[in-house]
């Protein structure tokens, strides 16, 4: 479901609930591959850029 055009609301929850219908049918482990160093990096990089 990447982008799609919706008349309501109404469409735009059943487009939802089918995708995710179909997803669960074969569900996938998350695996995250970054490194916590890296994903700590990353973090730093931002709050130090919203000067938090």
């Amino acid at each position: 479901m990447r982008r799609g055009l919706f008349n309501n609301v109404k469409e735009l929850i059943k487009a939802v609930n089918s995708y995710i219908t179909s997803h669960n049918q074969n569900p996938q482990v998350f695996v995250l591959t970054a490194s916590v160093q890296s994903t700590m990096a990353i973090i730093a990089n931002r709050k130090e850029a919203l000067g938090a």
